[in-house]
């Protein structure tokens, strides 16, 4: 009987596969949890897709311990929208440090397009 080996190839377009799936999942619940608008459910959404976006850029090999550090291996070439990641992650630690501040939907959909973006110009979604 013949081994099954997996070439490095196959091996790095089963783990794109799989990381454009496990994208498409949670996109597809950080999205629902806008639609509620509650303000709880906005901020868990930008929480949520700001982990996303760290998860992807741990997958794809950039460099850092948490996404701020990978953000700044990052080069504008690599990720057109940087600035707006940058914008996005802010608003991501503001409802992480701060109890008192509010997320209306307008705001949260606007800063879940560039993290949708982002995903995007990662060719994950």
């Amino acid at each position: 009987p013949s081994d099954f080996c997996l070439t490095s190839t196959s091996k790095i377009n089963l783990e794109n596969s799989y990381l454009r799936e496990t994208v498409k999942s949670k996109w597809q619940e950080i999205i629902s949890k806008i639609e509620t608008e509650t303000e709880k459910d906005l901020q868990m959404a930008i929480i949520e897709a700001d982990s996303l976006l760290d998860l992807v850029l741990k997958r794809k090999g950039y460099p850092g311990e948490n996404l701020k550090e990978r953000l700044n291996a990052l080069k504008q070439e690599n990720l057109l929208n940087l600035d707006e990641v940058w914008q996005a992650h802010k608003m991501r630690n503001e409802i992480a440090h701060n109890p008192h501040f509010a997320v209306i939907k307008k705001d949260a959909e606007k800063i879940l397009k560039f993290y949708k973006n982002a995903f995007q110009k990662l060719k994950v979604i």
